[in-house]
């Protein structure tokens, strides 16, 4: 499975199961987050971004979001993979 797949996967799970947190990382750690619902329903995500590993410039963020963008952002990933399908 590749990354957007693997993040479709797990943000349909938590779409379904509130209780169980997505932790997301690219292959390379370029970007990593945790994505969490909390007690009244808002998304919670917290990650960091870094831009070179060599040089150590490193964004870290934390956000709180209306639940209604989970369904979205598995829309756009659904799109996504349709439009643009993994080759193996």
């Amino acid at each position: 499975m590749n990354e957007f797949e693997t993040l479709f996967t797990d943000l349909r799970r938590l779409e379904k199961d509130p209780t169980k947190p997505v932790n997301y990382q690219t292959m390379e750690e370029w970007i990593t987050f945790n994505l969490s619902i909390d007690r009244l329903g808002h998304v919670c995500i917290k990650g960091s971004v870094i831009d070179d590993h060599a040089i150590g410039n490193k964004l870290v963020f934390q956000m709180t979001l209306d639940y209604m963008v989970l369904p979205n952002a598995i829309k756009g990933l659904k799109t996504l993979l349709e439009k643009i399908p993994v080759v193996r």
